[in-house]
């Protein structure tokens, strides 16, 4: 966006620079007219200074200071939408009150505050607006100072002048606030999408991950396996669990699932390894690179901080749980179900043995 923005400011100054250049060529062209055909109205020194010189100065100075800010990278994007707008509309303002030239007024106004709207700067629109109406009444007076016979004609520019601006101020505010009601609902729809892919992503009673985020992303680890990027794959699974849920109820089963999967997150590095939620009370780990040993002796460090936690729910005594696992290591390029498949049969003989252990194979 802010690329499109400068490149509109880019636009504003470019159109400023060749109204300027026209301007100062047709009155040049005008006064050669007007000395030729002896209809200068005025001395050419006197017409000289009002007609070119003066609203060239202002117009080359304004085009000079909105330049300057744009290119400038002190100022702020706010200050540099604020520089090209005033200038584009001073410029169209020097027209109307130099030349006594009205039909400018009829489009420049509306068109700086459009070009405002897609800064998106409500104040910006409203000193604008008020700029505009007071280069509208400005023009008016110095128009039929020059030729009062046309008082009423000027004065219908000024009105046309002044309704179109007022509705072109109405357009941008309007135009504004679709854009911040567009941007607010675009906003939105990305916090439902991250929120969502965190759904999808993880487990919401324990917070690691869901099965489908595992196996998304372990497939992508194991296709990059080999004798120097090896994978570790293992599988823990809570020893007599579903007893626990059938003694003391699901919602303390729950607690005994929360609390692993508050230890899993506090001392695993989601840099190389990930771990979810496969099954009821099985849980997955996928290792990328280091050492199978390693892997091992994290999972049975992470197996003896877990049999060390009571739970007041099952009483003064016997009150802890513990887990049994499975691991293996992958040197080649694999599909997980098949290095799953391995590990689970660890985890198979790991309850063979009287659980709460880690077995490799």
């Amino acid at each position: 966006m802010s690329e499109f923005e400068a490149r509109i400011r880019s636009l504003i100054l470019r159109i400023i620079l060749v109204t300027i250049i026209f301007d100062i060529i047709s009155n040049i062209g005008l006064t050669i007219y007007y000395i030729v055909t002896d209809d200068l109205g005025s001395e050419i020194s006197v017409y000289l200074s009002e007609r070119i010189i003066m609203p060239t100065a202002i117009n080359v100075l304004a085009l000079i200071a909105a330049k300057r800010f744009n290119d400038s990278k002190k100022e702020t994007a706010k200050s540099k939408y604020w520089a090209c707008a005033m200038a584009f509309a001073t410029v169209v303002g020097a027209l109307a009150v130099f030349q006594c030239y009205f039909p400018c007024l009829w489009t420049g106004p509306a068109i700086a505050m459009i070009f405002c709207s897609i800064f998106h700067d409500f104040k910006l629109i409203r000193v604008m607006f008020i700029y505009s109406m007071g280069i509208i009444a400005l023009a008016y007076v110095f128009v039929v100072g020059d030729y009062p016979e046309n008082m009423s004609f000027y004065m219908q520019c000024a009105i046309v002048s002044a309704i179109i601006t007022v509705i072109a101020f109405l357009l941008a505010n309007a135009m504004e606030e679709y854009a911040r009601n567009v941007a607010k609902l675009n906003r939105e729809n990305l916090e439902k999408e991250i929120e969502l892919k965190r759904r999808l992503d993880f487990d919401p009673l324990t917070e690691v991950h869901s099965r489908g985020y595992m196996d998304l992303r372990g497939e992508e680890m194991l296709k990059n396996a080999d004798r120097f990027n090896p994978v570790t794959v293992a599988i823990i699974d809570i020893d007599d669990f579903k007893q626990i849920n059938d003694k003391y109820g699901h919602e303390n089963g729950d607690k005994v699932l929360r609390t692993l999967g508050l230890l899993l997150n506090s001392l695993i590095d989601e840099r190389h390894t990930i771990v979810g939620r496969y099954g009821g009370e099985e849980f997955l780990f996928i290792f990328e690179g280091g050492n199978i040993s390693e892997h091992e002796a994290l999972l049975d460090a992470l197996r003896e901080s877990f049999s060390l936690i009571n739970y007041a729910f099952m009483g003064p005594t016997n009150n802890s749980c513990s887990f049994s696992g499975g691991i293996t290591v992958t040197y080649e390029r694999q599909h997980l179900d098949e290095v799953f498949k391995v590990a689970d049969e660890a985890l198979y003989i790991a309850k063979g043995k009287g659980k709460n252990n880690i077995v490799r194979k």
